[in-house]
């Protein structure tokens, strides 16, 4: 019995660590659609509101959060078995439904627009509406948040290598689904090389 009662602490703590290491992005399991064409493939996954919370918690969240509502959020995965340097360019993604199309939100925007909402939130006296929506953010956190999840205007799938990261649309007002995102991929010389669609629905 004695046994037991000395064993108890450390299966405990076995459970803590346990736990405490399946917080983040790797405790939602995600399905992924994988797309390919040719030497380049890509995994796609949508991210609904309530995953993004549980991703990456309520506070500091700039994409649960977002001024205009919860962001449509895609990962993307990206790779090649090709010996040459594969391209997407943000501005020439599309997200489209039967509300119309739009393109995603920039990396430097978001960056340029937490920084200066939470900067001034920060100087903001206490009750004046905006600085309680986010208090106790954090300007660092959250634009570290945007720089590793995010992924840049133009962003390159490299050989033997993956690349992974965000592509985030402010959510369309009566939005019917399903909804289409298009991704071109362009070659070194600037040539369309296919233009991968992703159907999903929130």
């Amino acid at each position: 019995m004695k046994k037991i009662y000395l064993m108890l602490p450390g299966v405990l703590l076995l459970l803590v660590i346990l736990f405490g290491c399946s917080t983040g992005s790797t405790a939602v399991k995600r399905e992924y659609t994988t797309l390919s064409n040719n030497a380049v493939q890509i995994d796609i996954s949508y991210i609904d509101k309530n995953a993004l919370i549980d991703l990456y918690g309520n506070s500091n969240n700039p994409f649960a959060r977002n001024p205009n509502g919860p962001v449509l959020a895609l990962e993307i995965i990206g790779r090649t078995s090709d010996n040459i340097i594969y391209t997407i360019d943000m501005y020439e993604v599309l997200l489209e439904s039967e509300e119309g199309s739009s393109q995603p939100l920039s990396k430097k925007w978001m960056l340029g627009y937490w920084e200066q909402t939470l900067q001034s939130t920060q100087k903001s006296p206490s009750g004046s509406g905006k600085s309680d929506k986010y208090r106790g953010w954090s300007s660092r956190i959250t634009g570290e948040l945007i720089e590793r999840e995010v992924l840049p205007e133009v962003w390159e799938i490299m050989p033997g290598e993956e690349i992974k990261g965000l592509i985030t649309f402010d959510p369309l007002r009566g939005l019917k689904t399903p909804v289409t995102v298009k991704i071109p991929v362009y070659e070194p010389s600037g040539t369309i090389v296919y233009t991968f669609e992703y159907e999903f629905t929130q």
